[in-house]
């Protein structure tokens, strides 16, 4: 049997169904004063009760179903709304590491413009290619991601998709600025880097970094609890001394 014929059939049960029990009732009613009162009275109980179970899953429950659906999207959209600018805060911190001031980078370009002691960066660190990453592509992709941020509109699909693309502006900074970094040390030697440049690195920017990922974690975990799923990353690399 066909697809088609499967789906006509199962509708024409409920539909022959609920005729034979209205047949029945009225032929109950008609015929009322051959019985006692509390048999016809029970018997139209009994044949109104077949009615709702007939008609419950063609009726009655795609309605509880589309009602039930309607209060979740309510309900997660009034949360989108009411964490979004506990976000923002977190978008507005993001762009002292994606901004136009990226102290990785800037750590970066020192490493390699410094042609006296550490030559050997420059093999590890490309020049052009930070410089296209910190004076071009990431911030101008940080500037058009908060002009995006300005034009939430409520919904817990733009902020879905708004959490996907700062997490996204995260994973490349830790990519292409910090974890590059920790490898070119790693392959010329820590004992090629200044001391200061340590101290400024391991004593600032870690601990900044380190705490505004620790936030973002408490702040993803909430979140994460209030929708009943996960809308946050919460397993980020914390940044190990240099």
């Amino acid at each position: 049997m066909t697809k088609e014929k499967l789906e006509e059939s199962g509708t024409k049960a409920p539909i022959t169904a609920i005729a034979s029990i209205i047949m029945a009732i009225v032929a109950i009613v008609s015929a009322r004063t051959y019985f006692p009162p509390s048999i016809v009275y029970a018997l139209i109980v009994v044949l109104f009760i077949l009615t709702v179970v007939a008609v419950w899953p063609f009726s009655v429950r795609p309605a509880f179903k589309f009602l039930k659906n309607k209060m979740e999207i309510w309900k997660h959209n009034r949360l989108s709304k009411k964490y979004f600018d506990e976000f923002k805060g977190f978008v507005n911190e993001l762009d002292n590491f994606c901004g136009r001031e990226n102290p990785v980078g800037v750590l970066i370009n020192n490493l390699i413009h410094d042609d006296v002691y550490f030559k050997e960066f420059s093999e590890h660190l490309s020049n052009d290619y930070n410089d296209a990453l910190m004076h071009g592509y990431l911030p101008d992709t940080f500037n058009h991601f908060k002009r995006r941020v300005n034009k939430f509109n409520g919904t817990k699909e733009d902020f879905l998709l708004l959490v996907a693309e700062f997490e996204n502006l995260l994973d490349a900074y830790y990519t292409f600025f910090i974890y590059k970094l920790h490898s070119a040390v790693e392959e010329v030697g820590r004992d090629r880097v200044y001391n200061n440049y340590r101290e400024e690195y391991n004593n600032n920017f870690r601990v900044y970094y380190n705490e505004f990922i620790k936030n973002y974690t408490i702040y993803g975990r909430k979140v994460n609890d209030k929708f009943g799923e996960e809308i946050i990353k919460t397993n980020f690399e914390m940044v190990k001394e240099l």
